[in-house]
């Protein structure tokens, strides 16, 4: 955004949580704090996101929250994951929910399926195939890389 612009009430409430992605070799920690920093919920295709309360724990999501913070661990092939260009990235999208569910128009969006892996994935995936663009909103400092 640029300095001219005028942050939407969307894009305050966002900047208001603090949030930070760090991506580590085998799963990405994110962390959110304030007002509404617990009701994110997780991008299902087509089907309506579900919230993080309801993740089978069969996903790996590991999360400790309040009702004004969040923490979360995903493992890179965790459910819902969906890698994206550059490929060397995986992007989990998140937003946060506020009754009644935000709506945002759909945007096309290019999506790198990576080849299978050689030998089953812990994790099933619940909704194969899944993945629905919902812009991560700005401002998300770059990723940290933890080896």
């Amino acid at each position: 955004m640029s300095p001219t612009q005028v942050a939407s009430p969307k894009d305050s409430s966002w900047k208001r949580m603090s949030p930070s992605l760090q991506c580590g070799s085998g799963q990405l920690k994110f962390r959110a704090v304030g007002s509404g920093a617990s009701q994110f919920a997780v991008e299902q295709g087509n089907a309506p996101p579900m919230p993080l309360s309801q993740v089978p724990s069969t996903c790996g999501y590991s999360m400790q929250r309040n009702s004004h913070a969040l923490e979360m661990s995903v493992p890179y092939d965790g459910c819902n994951m969906v890698q994206e260009l550059p490929p060397s990235m995986p992007y989990y999208h998140l937003y946060p929910m506020t009754p009644p569910y935000p709506q945002y128009p759909a945007t096309p969006a290019t999506t790198v399926k990576p080849d299978p892996p050689p030998t089953p994935a812990p994790h099933s995936p619940f909704h194969p195939h899944v993945h629905l663009p919902i812009p991560m909103l700005p401002p998300f400092p770059p990723p940290r890389y933890h080896t």
